[in-house]
């Protein structure tokens, strides 16, 4: 806590700073040059997780309709294996998206690109359309 300067009449008189009167939350600080404004994170962060939990439980019930229901073992076996290659595929398409993106930053910080401009965002779009056709091509060599 600070100690700011009050005068009074001529005599200058040292008084505690005013204390923010809500306590549970913080005073607006001053804007900084770019500083990164966390509090856009949260509200994003509770839709992806609520978007992820209604996944969750909607493939759950699938699952536990076609297991209740008379479908053959080899109909249900085959659904399980489909799951689980598109599974490996995606994460392969975002491991391959990933070290794309990051050879486009590289690319940025090797040029010292700091603005956005439209050459940055081609350089990003670019690296994002390769690392899709890079898993592309993956995928088709895997087997399954």
């Amino acid at each position: 806590m600070g100690y700011a300067l009050k005068p009074i009449g001529c005599k200058e008189i040292l008084q505690p700073e005013p204390v923010w009167p809500y306590l549970l939350l913080r005073p607006p600080k001053p804007a900084k040059g770019s500083a990164m404004q966390f509090e856009y994170l949260i509200p994003i962060t509770l839709f992806i997780c609520i978007t992820y939990a209604i996944k969750s439980v909607v493939d759950a019930r699938v699952r536990k309709q076609l297991v209740a229901s008379n479908v053959s073992q080899e109909l249900i076996q085959s659904i399980v294996e489909a799951d689980e290659l598109r599974r490996r595929h995606a994460t392969l398409r975002w491991g391959a998206i990933f070290i794309a993106l990051a050879c486009g930053f590289g690319l940025m910080e090797a040029f010292d690109l700091r603005d956005f401009t439209p050459g940055v965002l081609a350089i990003l779009l670019g690296a994002t359309g390769v690392g899709n056709l890079v898993a592309y091509h993956l995928s088709r060599k895997l087997p399954g």
